[in-house]
């Protein structure tokens, strides 16, 4: 599998660029922020979803959208396939072949990755590509250095050996829900055996009850026999009684409709009489009755007369009203002319006084604007000194700050010499450290003073000089070495750690006396203001008695213009008011005229009342006679038709006794021939044999019933013992299961750190392998430990990847990460990014041709700043002021 072109559009510093790459180390070179970088990144971002910061980040400045284009062959088919991602969402991967999208989104695209990659599904696509393919710059020998914990955290996410822990943790989820399982189904087994217990008992009773339902039967056959022949001979009874109850009700009703006729032909001869007696009254009360509605007549003529006089009455009065209210606002607008000409008077007088007045306010509102004035020049006063004292004290703790950084910044100038310093220190005390280590393995390998290579005794030893004695005089001076530097690296670390605060300390000194000028400026523009403001100040203390004075004038004066203007407003009416007397005296003239005409009108009516009178009296002395006329009229009208009512009544009164008398003797007939006895008797012996057959059909229903629940019981305990039966064989089936699953979890749990070990061991062999071709020295062993920490051997030496030098570490990490590639997956494809980082020139040259000595893998990028891979690689591409050059 090999990466064939990379298109990009709007990423970073380019606008659109695509690079083309064949099988093979290429390498890419340029300047610091030529875009070499953003070729690892983008193709990490595609294929492997890494991306160190957002999108938006990503995206050329400037710009709304980027987008990325991956080209690769695959080595499953050995075809080319496209992977585009853009900064929205768009994510797919195409066969350009096909012309189709054959993964669509995040999740499709990966598990396209996943099989073209030859990788497990589920692989960690980012931690594969951090620490294996494209290694961030800066960062390839990080992990090495890190601790054990940081390493196996890294490692062990990248072998997977998480996933069998994380399965053996996911498996006792599963072991607890089949305990779970085995228990609820002992619970279920145990309750069945309990209800299973009382089935004996059932199957005893549902067979009694059997025996009882079929005698309970028979009995109610017996019961029903004899209650239909009770019921025929009640049936003849209840005919006979039904027919007396006939014949007695329609005796009743005959003696009912007799009394009925009998009280109706009595209220009619009553009625007869009633109108007979009130002919002979009208007829006395006739005469009274005319007078009386002759008198009616005249009071109808005389009321309305008396309307007609009211009405002229109630306008007489009207006009007398008018006239009084004319004359009473007549005399008050004559006393309000009065008024007016008085105020005219007193206003000419009091003009002069109201001139003052005004002059005495004008003069107040002067110098209350004044005061106002005055109190903000003292309150502007007092905030400027309140400002000034905030600067001196700022002013004095600036000083007091410079001073204390000039004393750091002074240190500053050492910075350089002091980092160069604590390097070296660094690099010697772990070289005397490795020497100390391996002086301290040597001595544990000597026995009895013996060369332990030779077997003989080191000829290079003194006279009376033994070997443990010359190896522990090393010892010694060695850790003799050791505390001189760890000591000046302690002081050289404190003195460079001064040195940088003092760095800082400089750039603060010129920040502060920036501000103290800008302090001492504020500061002369304030001091000047205050003083002006202060002689403004001296100017005002007399204003307050100034303004008393003229207050009191004012109030000595009792506000005369407000009584002018009163004066005025009362002289200003006078025209008004004559205007008005004049209309008012008119007014008055016409009411008392009009007054006059309506007396001259009333006097028509002054017998009126007294005839009214005359008139009412000959009504009430003729009432008593004439409501006896109106209440016999209507009874006396009605004497020929009740006469005709009451005869009628007489006869149909006959009629109804005559028969009332039959009903009466056909009732008795039918009642002697009633046996009354034998049909009460009849009647209470059907009523038993139905009491006795509902009580004996109700213990039939009830035994039934209970048949019909314990049959269903009985069958509910066949499926029951089915149910037991199950629940015992599915708890042998879960108890098999559980032991099964504590096996598979124990065994997960023991194979993540063997696995581990496994695949460290195969890693370190093919690393060692690698190790061996880059450096060209097959004496020297890598070794990659089962704590993931590295060390190189070296004449049965084995020294840590600490000791190791920048270039031996450099290739130490790159057979590490290529040998986890080739183990691991089948992915035969990595990114270098800057691996000559502090390197100096002979150490690029040894790493270069280190690289070009890597086989087994299809495609290499080499990332650098300079040409030292150019003459070891197969193409070279060179980045620079938005051009590329290609170098085949």
């Amino acid at each position: 599998m090999y990466i064939s072109r990379l298109e990009l559009e709007n990423i970073k510093s380019y606008g659109k660029a695509t690079f083309d790459f064949a099988p093979g180390i290429t390498a890419i070179r340029g300047d610091n922020g030529a875009g070499k970088t953003t070729i690892i990144e983008a193709v990490a971002w595609a294929m492997f979803d890494m991306l160190d910061y957002t999108k938006e980040q990503f995206v050329r400045r400037g710009e709304k959208k980027g987008s990325v284009r991956v080209t690769f062959v695959s080595g499953i088919d050995e075809r080319e396939y496209e992977i585009f991602r853009d900064s929205g969402s768009t994510y797919f991967a195409k066969d350009p072949r096909l012309g189709a999208i054959i993964a669509n989104k995040k999740e499709e695209v990966q598990r396209f990755v996943w099989q073209h990659l030859g990788l497990d599904p589920g692989t960690d696509l980012e931690s594969l590509f951090r620490q294996a393919i494209g290694v961030p710059q800066g960062t390839f020998t990080a992990v090495f250095l890190s601790t054990t914990a940081t390493r196996k955290a890294i490692f062990d996410k990248l072998l997977k050996v998480d996933e069998y822990r994380d399965a053996a943790a996911r498996l006792l989820d599963t072991s607890r829900f089949v305990e779970h399982r085995i228990s609820d189904t002992r619970e279920q087994v145990a309750r069945i055996e309990g209800e299973l217990a009382r089935s004996e008992s059932v199957v005893a009773e549902r067979e009694s009850l059997s025996n009882e339902t079929r005698v309970l039967a028979e009995k109610i056959g017996r019961i029903e026999l004899d209650l239909d022949a009770a019921r025929t001979d009640l049936a003849v009874g209840e005919k006979q009684h039904a027919q007396v109850a006939e014949m007695q009700a329609a005796t009743v009703n005959a003696q009912a409709e007799r009394e009925r006729a009998e009280l109706a032909a009595s209220n009619a001869r009553s009625l007869f009489e009633i109108s007979e007696n009130a002919v002979a009254t009208i007829d006395a009360s006739r005469p009274a009755s005319e007078r009386y509605q002759a008198a009616i007549t005249d009071i109808k003529r005389l009321e309305k007369a008396r309307s007609e006089r009211d009405e002229l009455q109630k306008q007489l009065n009207a006009s007398a009203t008018k006239v009084v209210a004319v004359e009473t606002e007549l005399r008050s607008v004559q006393d309000l002319l009065t008024r007016a000409e008085a105020a005219a008077r007193e206003a000419s007088e009091l003009a002069p006084k109201a001139a003052e007045q005004e002059k005495f306010e004008g003069s107040i509102r002067n110098l209350r604007e004044r005061l106002v004035s005055a109190k903000a020049v003292e309150a502007e006063i007092a905030s400027l000194e309140e400002r000034l004292q905030k600067l001196r004290d700022q002013f004095a703790a600036n000083t007091a700050a410079i001073k204390q950084n000039e004393e750091k910044a002074a240190v500053a100038a050492e910075l350089a010499e002091l980092e160069k310093r604590s390097g070296e220190l660094i690099t010697s005390l772990a070289a005397v450290q490795a020497s100390l280590e391996r002086d301290e393995r040597f001595q544990r390998e000597i026995k009895n003073g013996l060369c332990p290579i030779l077997s003989q005794k080191c000829l290079n030893l003194g006279p009376g000089e033994t070997l443990e004695s010359f190896v522990s005089s090393q010892f010694s001076s060695l850790r003799s070495q050791i505390g001189e530097l760890t000591t000046e690296r302690n002081a050289v670390d404190q003195r460079l750690a001064i040195a940088r605060e003092g760095q800082k300390a400089a750039a603060e000194v010129a920040s502060l006396r920036r501000r103290n000028e800008e302090i001492e400026t504020e500061g002369k523009t304030l001091v000047a203001r205050s003083a002006s403001l202060k002689g403004q100040a001296a100017s005002n203390t007399a204003l307050a008695d100034e303004l008393a004075s003229f207050e009191e004038k004012l109030a000595a004066l009792a506000d005369p213009r407000g009584r002018l203007r009163v004066l005025e407003k009362q002289a200003a009416e006078k025209n008004e008011l004559t205007t008005r007397l004049a209309a008012l005296d008119a007014e008055s003239r016409n009411l008392n005229a009009s007054k006059s005409e309506f007396e001259l009108q009333l006097t028509p009516f002054a017998e009126l009342d007294a005839d009214l009178s005359a008139a009412l009296a000959r009504r009430d002395e003729n009432a008593d006679e004439h409501l006896k006329f109106l209440a016999n009229e209507a009874a006396a009208a009605e004497l020929e038709p009740r006469r005709i009512a009451y005869n009628a009544a007489a006869e149909l009164f006959e009629s109804a006794v005559r028969e009332a008398d039959r009903l009466l003797a056909a009732h008795k007939a039918a009642l002697d021939a009633f046996d009354q006895k034998r049909f009460e008797d009849s009647r209470l012996l059907v009523a038993a044999l139905d009491r006795s057959l509902a009580a004996e059909t109700a213990r039939y229903t009830t035994a039934n019933e209970r048949l019909e629940k314990l049959t269903a019981e009985i069958d509910r305990f066949a499926d029951l013992r089915k149910t037991r039966d199950h629940g015992l064989a599915e708890r042998e089936r879960l108890e098999a299961v559980s032991k099964t699953t504590a096996f598979i979890r124990d065994t997960l749990k023991e194979a993540a750190p063997q696995i581990a070990r496994n695949y460290v061991r195969h890693v370190a062999v093919e690393a060692n392998q690698l190790f061996r071709e880059i450096t060209g020295n097959g004496e020297r062993s890598l070794k990659w430990n089962d704590d993931y920490s590295v060390s190189v051997e070296e004449d049965s030496y084995e020294r840590p990847f600490v000791s190791l030098s920048g270039g031996e570490q450099m290739s130490a990490a790159l057979a590490v990460r290529l040998a986890l590639l080739k183990q691991l997956t089948e992915i035969r494809i990595a990114f270098f990014d800057e691996p000559t980082t502090n390197m100096d020139e002979v150490r690029r040259e040894n790493l270069a041709a280190e690289i070009r000595s890597i086989t087994n893998f299809d495609q290499l990028f080499v990332i650098s700043h300079d040409d030292t891979f150019d003459n070891y690689v197969d193409n070279v591409i060179v980045l620079g002021d938005g051009a590329r050059t290609n170098l085949g």
